[in-house]
């Protein structure tokens, strides 16, 4: 996801419409720009560890 995907309501993970409609939060707010932004940097750091956990369970896979 891209940080313009971030702007545009259409682009926005269920997540984010659920933020939206019970905070009243507009998709240019900047509280909502940092959610988003903080939400995007975990899910990338959630897929580098499960990239990672696979790569250590097909060595020890290998080993064993």
């Amino acid at each position: 996801m891209k940080p313009e995907d971030l702007l545009n309501p259409e682009k926005l993970p269920a997540e984010f419409h659920w933020l939206i409609s019970e905070f009243k939060l507009h998709p240019k707010d900047p509280v909502f720009v940092l959610i988003a932004w903080h939400w995007s940097q975990t899910q990338q750091a959630e897929n580098t560890l499960l990239a990672a956990k696979m790569e250590f369970k097909a060595a020890l896979d290998t080993r064993l």
